[in-house]
């Protein structure tokens, strides 16, 4: 018996145009009633067609796989920003949490103050009366901006990345706008 085996090949030609065409041959040994390989059967196709869109199927898997990947990290930097927003947004609601219930004292003793000041203001004097309110509106206007410049203060941080928290007693530092006060209604 021969050694003749079947065969699939693929080759490019080059045409008479000067293009080239893929070509895929395919055969399969003929023996003769002795065993010997007496002849082949092949065909031949022209396989350029397929080649082509076999590229093109490539080429289009190759770019859907990078868009993937590129909305995999398009997804990741999304939820990582998500989080930084939550975070920002937790810090900016403990700050105003802060800002508000520290500066509720202060306006509350400036409103008290304000009280005393319209209950009394027949034992006191026009000028008395004058000064007094003065002052008092003196310190409110001193604890508004003290809170305008915390507000500047905290959309800086938000803006410049995040809030920094820190321990800061908003009490003594209104407290120091309210000492006139305080004196005032001691007498």
């Amino acid at each position: 018996m021969g050694s003749a085996q079947a065969y699939d090949v693929e080759y490019r030609i080059k045409t008479r145009s000067g293009g080239f065409k893929d070509i895929r041959e395919t055969g399969q040994p003929i023996l003769s009633r002795e065993g010997t390989l007496a002849r082949y059967i092949a065909t031949a196709r022209d396989v350029t067609e397929s080649k082509r869109r076999e590229d093109e199927l490539r080429e289009a898997r190759r770019n859907v796989e990078e868009h993937a990947e590129a909305l995999r990290r398009s997804e990741a930097e999304l939820k990582h920003k998500t989080a930084e927003l939550q975070l920002l947004n937790v810090q900016q609601a403990k700050l105003f949490s802060i800002i508000a219930h520290d500066l509720r004292s202060p306006f509350n003793s400036i409103i008290g103050f304000s009280d005393l000041l319209v209950a009394k203001a027949k034992d006191f004097s026009r000028g008395q009366t004058l000064s007094y309110a003065q002052i008092v509106r003196d310190s409110a206007v001193g604890v508004h901006e003290m809170l305008d410049n915390l507000l500047a203060w905290a959309a800086i941080q938000i803006r410049d990345g995040g809030l920094k928290l820190a321990p800061l007693d908003l009490s003594a530092t209104a407290g120091a706008g309210l000492e006139p006060l305080t004196q005032i209604a001691e007498t």
